[in-house]
């Protein structure tokens, strides 16, 4: 993909990077992605308690597929989604322009693989946090600075696997640490629940009960070192 010089805006910048989002597949139980993020982010949620529900920056994932539930799902994010389900609501915007609802009307948030692409992510916060509920749950992801894989490429490269230097990367501009992570939500009222990291190796056992127990053992010896950072925290 080739981005233009004349783009004159952040929001067009945004727009001709993830337009590039593949066609969103249906999700089929498959034993070998029982351990995948958005399978482990759908399991801190209590969806029986879930009226309203709003997904940041979702178009190209296929984390409502696994919504167990049908509460009224919003979707926000600056790419039309390739897909459509009749309980959900598409809302074109910018996130960088904030949230645009008001404020304490969804029970529960989901912001994956989005905070890393924005500028100020302070303001991001800020806005998930007014338009939760009071006891909202916000369950966030991004890609973990400190995971083995990152620790690898800055030993062979100096550089972390995150840090693309094309420019067609995936829009990246902000890494963290766990910590970091957790002291940013901590800063702006949030009360953390769980810090989790995804799979690596677990995933190519075909056993069910060996990929966990592989996880298990992995986040017991060496804690939060997995691809990506998983954070579950109430309002």
């Amino acid at each position: 993909m080739k981005i233009s010089l004349e783009t004159k805006n952040l929001q067009e910048l945004n727009k001709s990077i993830f337009s590039k989002i593949s066609p969103q597949k249906k999700y089929r139980s498959n034993p070998k992605t029982v351990l995948n993020r958005q399978s482990i982010c759908a399991n801190l949620y209590d969806w029986q308690r879930i009226k309203h529900f709003l997904e940041l920056g979702g178009s190209g994932s296929n984390f409502i597929n696994y919504v167990n539930s049908a509460p009224k799902i919003y979707l926000v994010d600056i790419v039309t989604p390739k897909y459509s389900q009749r309980n959900l609501c598409y809302i074109n915007c910018d996130l960088n322009d904030g949230i645009p609802f008001k404020k304490e009307i969804f029970d529960a948030v989901f912001a994956g693989e989005i905070i890393e692409h924005l500028l100020d992510t302070d303001k991001f916060l800020e806005e998930i946090y007014r338009v939760l509920k009071p006891k909202g749950t916000l369950v966030l992801t991004t890609p973990n600075a400190s995971s083995f894989i990152n620790l690898y490429k800055w030993l062979k490269k100096d550089q972390f696997v995150h840090n693309d230097y094309k420019i067609d990367q995936n829009g990246h501009v902000r890494y963290y640490s766990p910590n970091a992570l957790i002291d940013q939500l901590k800063s702006h009222g949030f009360k953390i629940i769980k810090v989790l990291d995804t799979p690596n190796i677990a995933n190519i056992f075909k056993n069910s009960f060996i990929r966990k127990t592989v996880y298990c053992i992995r986040r017991m010896l060496f804690p939060l070192r997995g691809m990506h950072i998983i954070v579950q925290c109430l309002k």
